[in-house]
């Protein structure tokens, strides 16, 4: 009995060490949910759906707006934010919502797949949206909410625990206690319910009475930070971390609470609207997160590990960063910018430092943080590359004058060369519509028959009738209609066969002949060779020589 009353007089005095650590942080607005950050800051959710990242010193505003705000998670880069009207995603300033309109409870990433638990049901992520699962039937209750305890992911709704496996909900386990919380911890699955602590005993739910806690009834929420087991019930909040045979008081003031540990160990609540600390962890982890580094030149930002700027002569600035929500206001910077610098600067609580008139070269800057002068944290170097800004020299002028000069005389050349271009097809074009016409006009003389020679041909065709000389005019009769059908077909050609340029001048000798009563003879001689050849001549081309000779030369001859 004695020693009974020691351990709990010796557990009490602990956690009134525990208690005295206690402090309540001074908020904009009542908040609700928070959530720890890659950077050591907080990002915590108000009632009015309002995010703020909380370094310690002040809050921040991150977005506005997010109504009907529950609680705020964490997966990976993003911050979820379940409400009464949809699921909020927010994500370095990017706003994203989905399901509009309907009361969200919690959210769970498993293996690339988003699922969330809404007043209708349960919902996929697919396509670009959230998809309702038809193949989930049981209603989802208010209370419903996704676990993810290390490798494994839990879903507790309606006094039922669903486990996933192979790529669905199966169930682990009924109860007929409504279940408030769970968490993963010594290899088993705690369970948190209206009756105390519970695990998973062959798919039912068997309380745990162990460790000094089974007189807490109403457990309503369970946290496992950094080997640590953290339960909410009854207005309190008890620590346990093996190998303690028994649990911590921490606080007994708790009502409601959205419960994370930082870098430095603490605990930090969202408990009735306010932001409390208890600050538990390691008090000699005193060093600073280096949040943010970047290099302003000339108005242009640079994030980058390395950095090339034609600035010489310009100021170069570097903002920076840190947090630490022990000790905010202790935080101080001290830089070192080699070559230039030899050892770090003095110690500042600037935030941003400029160096002037670089010249041109390359240079690394470091930066630590410090709130002790005994731990710093170190950042990452970052080369920053200045090069001499473009000099123009007069030889530059005179070659980009001449650039120019030229440039001008080849567009003029190339201009007056077009010109010329459409003045030589004009004259192109008159004069092939000229020649066309003199080829017409020539072939036109050449196509006219001498109307004399077709009268006498005729005249002297119908004497031949007249005479009964009735075999010769057959015979002068066919060889007039062959040459008329050579003068038709060559109306329509632009060159001929020489052969049958010498059998139309055969034919027309032969009239001709027999109009001036055989009062000539003729031999056309023609060699082999030019036969062979293949020649091509204009139609008729001779015919207007062998005429104008009978007319000048044989007509002047007197028969006889």
């Amino acid at each position: 009995m004695v020693t009974r009353i020691l351990l709990l007089c010796i557990s009490f005095c602990f956690a009134e060490m525990l208690i005295s650590q206690r402090h309540t942080h001074n908020v904009p607005e009542a908040m609700i949910s928070l959530q720890s950050s890659e950077d050591g800051s907080l990002i915590t959710i108000s009632q009015l759906g309002n995010l703020y990242r909380y370094d310690g010193a002040e809050f921040t505003l991150l977005q506005e707006g997010l109504k009907g705000a529950i609680s705020i998670l964490k997966d990976k880069e993003q911050y979820i934010i379940p409400s009464k009207v949809g699921i909020w995603k927010w994500s370095k300033g990017e706003l994203e919502q989905q399901l509009m309109n309907e009361e969200c409870y919690s959210y769970i990433s498993i293996e690339d797949k988003e699922f969330v638990l809404a007043q209708t049901g349960m919902h996929l992520y697919k396509e670009g949206r959230y998809q309702l699962i038809n193949d989930w039937t049981t209603p989802i209750t208010s209370t419903a909410k996704f676990y993810q305890l290390g490798d494994e992911s839990y879903l507790s709704n309606d006094k039922t625990i669903y486990k996933y496996k192979s790529g669905s909900w199966k169930v682990l386990a009924r109860d007929t206690l409504e279940i408030n919380d769970m968490a993963y911890f010594l290899k088993e699955l705690w369970v948190a319910t209206d009756y105390g602590l519970r695990n998973v005993v062959d798919r039912s739910l068997k309380r745990i009475v162990k460790y000094g806690i089974d007189s807490v009834l109403n457990i309503d929420e369970l946290n496992v930070l950094d080997y640590s087991l953290y339960v909410q019930g009854e207005g309190k909040l008890f620590g346990w971390r093996p190998p303690d045979s028994q649990v911590s008081l921490i606080d007994y003031k708790l009502s409601s609470s959205s419960v994370v540990k930082d870098y430095w160990g603490d605990i930090w609540f969202a408990e009735g609207g306010n932001i409390i600390q208890h600050k538990i962890g390691n008090v000699n982890l005193s060093k600073p997160i280096i949040t943010n580094i970047f290099v302003t030149v000339n108005g242009i930002v640079h994030t980058e590990q390395e950095i090339t700027v034609k600035a010489e002569g310009s100021d170069v600035k570097v903002n920076y960063g840190a947090t630490h929500l022990r000790q905010p206001k202790n935080i101080k910077f001290q830089s070192l910018l080699s070559p230039i610098d030899k050892e770090y600067q003095s110690a500042t609580t600037d935030r941003s430092i400029v160096y002037t008139d670089l010249p041109s070269g390359e240079y690394t800057y470091r930066l630590r943080s410090t709130v002790d002068g005994n731990q710093y944290a170190y950042s990452n170097p970052i080369t920053i590359k200045v090069k001499a800004k473009n000099v123009v020299s007069p030889l530059w002028w005179i070659l980009g004058a001449l650039c120019l000069f030229l440039l001008i005389l080849a567009l003029f050349s190339n201009y007056r060369l077009q010109e010329y271009r459409v003045k030589s097809s004009l004259l192109t074009t008159k004069l092939r519509t000229a020649n066309d016409l003199l080829k017409s006009q020539q072939k036109t003389m050449q196509l006219q028959m001498n109307p004399h020679f077709l009268f006498n041909a005729l005249n002297s065709i119908q004497g031949l009738v007249t005479l009964n000389r009735n075999v010769e005019a057959k015979n002068y009769i066919r060889i007039f209609s062959r040459m008329m059908r050579s003068v038709l077909d060559f109306s329509t050609v632009d060159k001929i066969d020489l052969q049958a340029e010498i059998n139309y001048l055969e034919d027309y000798l032969s009239i001709e002949q027999m109009t001036r009563s055989n009062s000539f003879d003729y031999k056309i001689i023609v060699g082999d060779l030019l036969i062979e050849d293949d020649i091509k001549i204009p139609p008729m081309l001779l015919q207007p020589f062998i005429e104008n000779a009978i007319i000048h030369g044989v007509s002047s001859i007197k028969e006889g």
